[in-house]
Order: structure tokens, then sequence, then C-alpha cells
């Protein structure tokens, strides 16, 4: 491509904008501002109205896309989503304890299961002080008030310096030698002591630092034996070294059996359970035919599947 040909792209790809930004506001308008998220029970968040006004500045374009992203959650993870509903229903986990959901970003999972939750708490940890706004703004518009709102970069160890890469729906953190003003915490630090022993379930999507994560949240997982829940790519070696960690501390891991849709081909979500106890039996949609409620297998066999390292 010359170097006009690049130039007239980057021209037309500007003039686009305002009609991508347009649709999406035609979409949040035809759904009423809100997200329904049926296999939570139809549970429904309301989200901030934004209008034409708003796709004439970066920020406003931001809003419009993390309000209209919020609306296609439902339609993302649903084995996930039907599998930790079930767990609740089942009294596998408890409306009374609380939850970690780290890497939160617009708040679609904390908010969801905060409103799910009887006594129990949410904390929500992102890295990305724009997106945990919205987590919170949307949070106030809902009513919801059993959510603990964190800014954190979370790691093995704290105080390392970090950069970050990555754009709106997806944002990456690498340690670096540099001096950064980005610094890492641990989740030990983060979750107040008085709730040790109060995690039941422990959900991380972090975006390649799952096991940094994994690592600095030895005493959290100690204390509580929390349902733990993570994303990773499973051509990577991370995911091999978290099973290990897991299985060394009397975890069972299993994956969910689902593709994901819009992420890369070998992105997949785990799901461990302490093995000191009972594991419990999740009900296996029927997979014979690809797709069933909206759950784009990975393979035939069971809703989830026993990994080991």
């Amino acid at each position: 491509m010359t170097g006009k040909m690049r130039y007239l792209k980057k021209i037309g790809d500007i003039l686009l904008i305002p009609l991508r930004f347009k649709r999406q506001l035609s979409i949040l308008k035809s759904k009423g501002y809100k997200a329904i998220f049926e296999s939570e029970g139809g549970i429904e968040i309301n989200l901030p109205k934004v209008s034409l006004q708003n796709i004439f500045t970066k920020s406003g374009r931001n809003k419009v896309f993390k309000a209209f992203m919020f609306t296609e959650r439902p339609k993302v993870e649903p084995l996930l989503r039907k599998i930790v509903n079930e767990l609740f229903q089942i009294g596998y986990l408890n409306y009374d304890k609380s939850i970690i959901d780290i890497g939160c970003w617009i708040g679609d999972n904390s908010l969801v299961w905060a409103k799910m939750l009887k006594k129990g708490r949410v904390f929500a940890i992102e890295g990305i002080s724009e997106s945990l706004k919205f987590a919170s703004e949307t949070a106030m518009l809902n009513n919801i008030n059993n959510v603990n709102f964190t800014y954190a970069i979370c790691a093995d160890v704290s105080d390392l310096s970090v950069i970050s890469s990555g754009s709106q729906s997806g944002t990456y953190f690498k340690q670096t030698d540099l001096e950064s003003r980005l610094r890492t915490t641990t989740i030990d630090k983060v979750i107040p002591i008085d709730y040790y022993g109060d995690i039941d379930l422990f959900h991380i999507d972090v975006e390649g630092f799952e096991e940094k994560v994994i690592l600095g949240a030895k005493n959290v997982i100690e204390s509580s034996r929390p349902v733990i829940i993570f994303e990773q790519h499973i051509s990577s070696q991370n995911v091999g070294i978290i099973i290990s960690f897991l299985e060394k501390i009397d975890y069972k891991i299993f994956m969910i059996n689902e593709v994901l849709p819009g992420n890369e081909w070998d992105c997949r979500n785990f799901i461990a359970f302490d093995s000191r106890k009972p594991l419990p039996q999740v009900t296996n949609l029927d997979n014979s035919k690809g797709i069933e409620n909206n759950v784009f297998f990975a393979t035939l066999g069971s809703s989830i599947i026993e990994v080991d390292s």
C-alpha cells in the first residue's frame, strides 16, 4: 500500500467513526438503555443514557462504547454465567459471602453478582481508571451499594513497575525495568483482613497477569478456599503453571467447555474447586449440535472438563 493510499484509508476510517457510534447509540436506544442477563434469572442493569452529542468527544465515544458493550455482555461467556448461577442455586456458593472480581472492566460481572448477593459484598478491582469510573457510575444508577470499587494493578508482589498497552476492550500490563508511575500491589493487600475467610468466588480476567494475581492471593485463597475462575490462552505456558500451583494446594481444575467469540481461538475460562470438600454436580447442556442456549461449545462432552498439569 502506497503512502497516499494509507493516508486515504486513514481519512476514510476517521469519517466512519460517527457512523459506527451512531449504530451503537441506535442499539442502546432499542434496548431501552439496559442489559438483561437471562443466565442469571433475568437480572436487569440500567445503563447511563448517552446521546448523539457524545460521539463528538473521545470521552463521550468511550462512554457510548462501554454502554453498548455492557448490553452485549449477556451473550458473552453464557456457559460460565450459567455455571456460576447454578452454583448459587444448589448452595455451593453462598449468597451471604463475598466475591472478588479482578479485571472487572465495566462491571458486567461485578454488578450482576452484587444484585444476586444478600449479605455479601463484591470487591471489584480494575487497573484502568476510566473503566472503573463507568462501573461505579452504573452501580450508583442502579442503587447497588454492596460493591467496593478499587483501582489497583495486582501481581505476585507489590511495587513492581509495569507499563500498559491495549485498547478499551482489553488492556495488558507488563513488568518493566524502566521507571513507571504504574505500580503493583497484591490481592492479599487489597482485600481487608476482616474478609479473609469470607470470599466464596474469586474471578480473574487480567489479560495474561492471572498467574501473578493468584500467587499474590495465597493468604486469601488459603483462608477462604473460594471457587476460582480464571481466563487463559491454552497455547501459553502460564496455564500449566497455574494448574500446577492450584493442584499443590488441593484444587481440582476444569476447563469450561465454551469458545469465547471475539477472543483469540485458544482463549478459555477455567474453574477450580476445593478438592477438600465434595465437588458440585454441574448440569451438562446438550452440546451434540454444537450450539445450545447461545453457548458455542469448544468440544463434545461435559460442560466442564477436568484438566491437570
